[in-house]
């Protein structure tokens, strides 16, 4: 220990710049693990947001189709709305969660 700390007091300068380089390889370690870990959440949250999207898609296909019969008669109106909301609703509540 004596010796060590006889070095360290000896070469302060090179000390200094050689734990300054180790602080800042621990620092830029700790950010590309932060970074990495963010890029496979949202890798795996991407599926799901494109069949949310494609749910979506389906559900303004359904209302316009219901927009087009002006005066449709409610079993077509209930079913395009029912085929919109099976699209929607499951994506959407696993996005969330």
């Amino acid at each position: 220990m004596y010796r060590a700390g006889r070095f360290a007091w000896r070469n302060r300068t090179g000390v200094s710049h050689a734990s300054i380089v180790l602080l800042a390889g621990a620092g830029f370690t700790g950010q590309t693990v932060m970074q990495t870990r963010q890029r496979e959440i949202e890798r795996d949250r991407a599926p799901l947001a494109a069949e949310l999207a494609m749910a979506n898609g389906a559900m303004q296909k359904a209302l316009l189709r219901l927009m087009e019969t002006k005066h449709g008669d409610i079993a077509t109106r209930d079913a395009a709305l029912d085929d919109a909301r099976v699209f929607t609703d499951s994506p959407r509540r696993m996005l969330m969660s």
